[in-house]
């Protein structure tokens, strides 16, 4: 089958001060398989030289656009706005997508036309050493709105959409900085149908210092982002503009003796599993940050974190024995 008989797809990636981590990245999805896909590389005002990197690949297949900085969601949700093909792939800056990814993600939604968007497994790595620190999977094909409730089964890099799909339900809300794809997610999958997964690992995210997962005030904004996207999905009869017109405040974290706590349990064990992959320097910023709030690190992720430290005492690589200070984690919080 030539490639013009093949499904069409757009590959996006938006990029904002990554210059070191262009090249890799970029490459990722230049070599992908599949062979009818068109590139959308989006600089989002960066300080540093990634424009400069990012346009040394354009090319008839590779577009890149910059503009002056106005934040992720917004940057993707303007750059989607007039895409004509057939599925939108998404790929996170800096992030790898394995070569066959995309291949097999349009190979399993034409095989299954109600499937309105397909996902992977995917690994977490160290954006230095490129050591695996984790890995995200799901243990079902088909994964369904309930399945959101609490977070998301995939990570967003990893996602290709049916475009139809993604333009019917009115893609990404710029007003929303964080959990925009949950919240987009959500919306989709409340109409019917259902999201595919697929086991195998395609996709490695590449853990940033500076990212949601490890820097605290992106984790406050970021979960305050998910409940809101959560009190939107409960209460239909919830005015969507009238509640988004003034963003998501930080302030209702500090007041909310509810979402306080709650934040605690979330941010300790964020530290907890940073420092069980080895990223400590991460893990004594989170640690730090909830010592400000006034928010300590829970009794049962310190028991825990005190058998790091021996084993650290003891000249042991935390990194080898992630396996077994999960489980440990999994036990005391059962049995406390």
């Amino acid at each position: 089958m030539s490639s013009e008989s093949q499904s069409s797809v757009t590959i996006i990636s938006v990029f904002y001060n990554r210059e070191g981590y262009v090249d890799r990245s970029t490459k990722s999805i230049i070599d992908q398989t599949y062979p009818n896909v068109d590139i959308l590389l989006v600089d989002d005002g960066s300080k540093d030289k990634t424009y400069e990197e990012l346009k040394k690949f354009e090319s008839s297949k590779v577009t890149v656009v910059t503009h002056e900085n106005k934040g992720f969601t917004k940057s993707i949700a303007d750059a989607l706005k007039d895409i004509k093909t057939d599925y939108i792939a998404i790929h996170g800056s800096g992030d790898i997508s394995y070569p066959h990814r995309i291949e097999k993600q349009v190979q399993a939604l034409e095989a299954d036309p109600d499937a309105i968007m397909c996902g992977v497994a995917s690994q977490n790595i160290h954006h230095e050493s490129l050591m695996p620190i984790d890995s995200q999977t799901f243990p079902r094909t088909k994964v369904y709105v309930s399945d959101f409730f609490k977070g998301t089964p995939f990570t967003h890099g990893s996602v290709v959409y049916r475009a139809s799909e993604y333009h019917r339900f009115g893609g990404y809300d710029p007003r929303l900085t964080y959990t925009q794809d949950w919240d987009l997610w959500l919306r989709m999958l409340k109409a019917g149908g259902y999201a595919l997964f697929l086991e195998e690992m395609l996709y490695a995210r590449v853990n940033f210092p500076n990212g949601a997962s490890n820097s605290a005030e992106k984790a406050v904004n970021q979960f305050l982002h998910g409940r809101a996207v959560h009190y939107l999905f409960n209460n239909e009869d919830v005015d969507r503009n009238e509640f988004l017109k003034n963003g998501v405040s930080t302030e209702l974290f500090r007041s909310d003796p509810y979402l306080r706590a709650e934040m605690r349990a979330g941010l300790s064990r964020r530290a907890l599993r940073l420092r069980i992959n080895g990223m400590k320097e991460e893990s004594d910023q989170l640690i730090k940050f909830m010592a400000i709030e006034r928010m300590p690190v829970t009794k049962v992720d310190r028991s825990v974190f005190l058998v790091a430290s021996v084993f650290e005492l003891m000249g042991a690589d935390l990194r080898n024995l992630s396996a077994f200070l999960r489980r440990l984690v999994n036990a005391v919080r059962y049995y406390r």
